[in-house]
């Protein structure tokens, strides 16, 4: 129940601190705000652990967490290095602008992307 009661508390924290700079006139990293809604995130979803039907599962989870910490984290450094890789792979590679689109030969430009859907 510790690792409950750090979530809620981060889940507040980070909002507010986001809030505090975006009050100074100061646009927040966009790393805080991605934390902050993260964060908020798994608030909303440790609010289904009061109900009957989805309790059951996140006891489930919660006890195997407790039990197989070491094997979580090695999963979740495995999951973010595979995000990573991802994002470093996917992401364009030369300047763009969403209203004066560059037509280069970078397949990863949202504006190129953007033709072949339509």
């Amino acid at each position: 129940m510790l690792g409950i009661g750090l979530v809620n508390l981060a889940a507040i924290s980070f909002p507010v601190i986001t809030l505090l700079i975006w009050i100074h006139d100061l646009t927040p990293p966009i790393w805080i705000i991605t934390i902050s809604a993260f964060l908020l995130e798994i608030k909303f979803l440790l609010y289904f652990y009061a109900l009957k039907y989805f309790g059951i599962y996140f006891a489930i989870m919660i006890g195997v967490a407790q039990k197989k910490f070491s094997f979580l984290v090695i999963l979740v450094i495995m999951v973010l290095a595979f995000v990573y890789s991802l994002h470093l792979l996917l992401r364009p590679t030369s300047e763009y602008s969403y209203n004066q689109p560059s037509y280069t030969d970078d397949a990863n430009n949202p504006g190129i992307l953007f033709q072949h859907i339509n």
